[in-house]
């Protein structure tokens, strides 16, 4: 998680960022073609990972694990196709959708201290 999901869920939630001030409304996305691919590349890791987690010996069981890993691959698909099309509110979408299935897993699988 530390390697791969953490880091590339930081890049694909980072992306986008949406301030409210007394001035207006303020969106930060990627401008460059590179910062889009970067955000894809990372969406497509997340993707890989979802595939990782449900390989024999790391699924921890083959209900909710399961479920949470296809999430996982769904939501990252949706942040892949979001950054391929420049679509900063898509992106924002599927954001959502991989931070809540992380915090699914995280809830019922994560060790505590």
């Amino acid at each position: 998680m530390k390697a791969t999901v953490g880091p590339s869920s930081d890049v694909v939630f980072g992306a986008v960022e949406i301030d409210v001030d007394s001035k207006g409304t303020h969106e930060r996305k990627p401008e460059t073609d590179a910062q889009w691919e970067q955000v894809r590349n990372s969406a497509v890791t997340l993707m890989e990972s979802g595939n990782l987690l449900m390989m024999p010996g790391r699924a921890r069981d083959g209900g909710l694990w399961m479920e949470q890993s296809r999430a996982l691959i769904e939501a990252g698909a949706m942040a892949a196709k979001a950054a391929e099309a420049k679509n900063a509110g898509a992106l924002l979408d599927a954001g959502h959708l991989i931070n809540l299935s992380c915090d699914s897993c995280h809830n019922r699988y994560m060790k505590l201290p």
